[in-house]
C-alpha cells in the first residue's frame, strides 16, 4: 500500500517522526513551565526544589509566554500537516488516587516498626514518629475522600 503524502510532500513516517519531535518538545516544555511556575518552599511550593529561582516574575512570566507562543506553533504545523493529536488516555482522578495510595504507603515506612533496620530508636522518637505518620496519612486521606466517585 503507497503511503500517503500531505500537502507538503510528508509521508507517515515523515508525519511519525515529526509526532514524536512534538511530543517530547512538549514534554521539555512542561518541564520549563513547572520550572517557571513553581512557588518557592516559603510560599507553599516544592520543599526540595532543584532549580534556585533565579528569575525574576517578569522574566517568569516571559518564559510562560513564550511557551504558549511555541507551543501554538507546534499546533499549527502539526495541524498543517494532518498529524493528529491524540486524546488523552489517563484519567486525572484516578492517577491522583494511585499517588496518593503510594504516598500513603511510603509513609507508612516511617513509623517506628519498620525503622528498626536504622538503629535503635528512643520512645519519644518512636512516639513522634507514630505521630507524624497518622498526621501525613490523614492528610493523605482527606485529599481521597474529596475527590469525586469514577461515575
Amino acid at each position: 500500500m503507497p503511503q500517503q503524502s500531505t500537502p507538503a510532500g510528508l509521508n507517515d513516517n515523515h508525519r511519525r517522526r515529526i509526532f514524536a519531535t512534538c511530543k517530547h518538545l512538549d514534554k521539555m516544555l512542561t518541564s520549563i513551565e513547572a520550572m517557571v511556575s513553581a512557588p518557592p518552599p516559603d510560599e507553599g511550593g516544592a520543599l526540595f526544589h532543584h532549580h534556585e529561582q533565579s528569575l525574576s516574575p517578569e522574566a517568569r512570566a516571559e518564559v510562560s509566554a513564550w511557551v504558549r507562543q511555541f507551543r501554538e506553533v507546534m499546533r499549527s504545523m502539526l495541524a498543517r500537516h494532518r498529524i493528529a493529536l491524540p486524546p488523552p488516555v489517563d484519567d486525572q482522578r484516578f492517577a491522583v488516587a494511585s499517588l496518593l495510595g503510594f504516598m500513603d504507603l511510603d509513609t507508612e515506612e516511617l513509623r517506628p516498626e519498620h525503622m528498626k533496620g536504622y538503629g535503635v530508636l528512643d520512645p519519644t522518637a518512636a512516639a513522634d514518629l507514630d505521630a507524624i505518620v497518622t498526621e501525613f496519612q490523614g492528610h493523605i486521606q482527606a485529599l481521597a475522600a474529596r475527590l469525586p466517585s469514577r461515575d
